[in-house]
């Protein structure tokens, strides 16, 4: 039998072979997870397997800029607005490219250095990294890290350099891109408005989950299309009653939902979410569209429409409104300019959709 003193050795042995089998494991599942140390001071540019997904820029005493990119790859602005994809593209290639020309010369650093606190714009990339990393590729429970953090200010000579200054470091250094055809500091510019993208919607059918259309003038013309993957999309009324599929003209329905990619604008007005534009002809929407994913991401659309132009190009006997443009209003934002022959695929009311109607709807009157 065994004795008092053997029974503790054993359970003494149990207990430093599951704590090393607990290290073992936090060595090869945890520890990936984690990054040690900082890049070098001329560690500008990230590798090309690093994926951002996140990039914060701020001046001092001005609002942030927020670009991310969300579970569907979409990248959107401060969460809201759908990104340029050119403009984030030509980011993402700087962030590759870029490389050190030379360190500032010693009788221009203070002064740079300075003017980067003062001026600079701030730039921090965060790429996608798990907590748990299991041998054969499997990663759990997802979080960003920071990357990169530096300082970033336009040279002053005419060689399309940029100055730029790690957070953690001390010495500035000239940067540029060479073979591209962009201006260094010219990428990372730290204004909203510039990433905006003037497409509204990026979305195929098979990735939406509702379409719901409001007719403000005339509420029984509202409806709203509920989608399920790869199953027949399914109307309801402005009650929200379902509308059996024998009374929809399916004619329509291809062109209506793969309308929805091709949706841009003109051009953004910024400044108008709070100081509306001068021309409106009434400050209420004719028609609301909104549009959610499968992810459950939802773009809301109001069109209002607009004073026509008093340039001579309309008729007298047109109506009191611009029959070309229109103005529209995603999310509560800044209004944008747009034109009817690219929207008016959507605007559309409930009876557009149905069989043997009069589709009499008085739509723009």
């Amino acid at each position: 039998m065994l004795n008092l003193f053997d029974m503790i050795d054993m359970r003494i042995t149990r207990f430093w072979i599951a704590a090393a089998i607990i290290v073992l494991v936090a060595i090869v599942v945890v520890v990936p997870g984690f990054e040690w140390g900082k890049p070098g001071e001329r560690d500008f540019r990230i590798d090309r397997e690093e994926v951002p997904v996140r990039v914060k820029m701020k001046k001092q005493g001005e609002e942030a800029v927020v670009l991310e990119k969300d579970a569907a790859g979409h990248w959107f602005v401060d969460a809201m607005h759908m990104a340029d994809e050119r403009a984030v593209e030509e980011l993402l290639a700087a962030l590759r490219f870029m490389e050190v020309r030379r360190p500032l010369p010693s009788e221009e650093r203070q002064q740079a250095i300075q003017k980067l606190g003062k001026q600079g714009t701030r730039v921090q990339v965060y790429v996608r990294r798990h907590w748990l990393n299991f041998p054969g590729g499997l990663k759990l429970l997802p979080r960003q890290q920071l990357l990169r953090d530096y300082m970033i200010l336009p040279g002053d000579d005419a060689d399309a350099v940029a100055i730029m200054q790690m957070s953690h470091a001390e010495m500035p250094y000239e940067m540029h891109l060479p073979g591209l055809s962009v201006d260094l500091h010219e990428v990372f510019v730290p204004e909203a408005v510039v990433w905006h993208t003037s497409r509204v919607v990026m979305l195929r059918p098979s990735e939406i989950a509702e379409v719901r259309a409001t007719v403000h003038h005339r509420q029984s013309e509202s409806y709203s299309w509920r989608l399920n993957g790869e199953e027949e999309p399914l109307l309801f009324n402005h009650a929200d009653e379902h509308v059996p599929r024998e009374q929809i003209n399916t004619d329509q329905l291809p062109a209506y939902f793969h309308q929805i990619r091709r949706l841009r604008y003109e051009r953004i007005l910024t400044g108008t979410a709070d100081q509306p534009p001068a021309d409106l002809l009434t400050g209420e929407a004719f028609f609301t569209l909104s549009i959610e994913d499968l992810h459950g991401n939802r773009t809301k659309m109001d069109f209002f429409k607009r004073l026509p132009p008093d340039d001579g190009t309309l008729i007298p006997e047109e109506p009191d409104f611009d029959p070309n443009r229109l103005y529209l209003q995603v999310n509560r934002g800044d209004y944008a300019l747009a034109q009817y022959v690219i929207f008016h695929p959507m605007i559309r009311p409930l009876s557009w959709f149905l069989k043997n109607a009069d589709h009499s709807c008085p739509f723009f009157e």
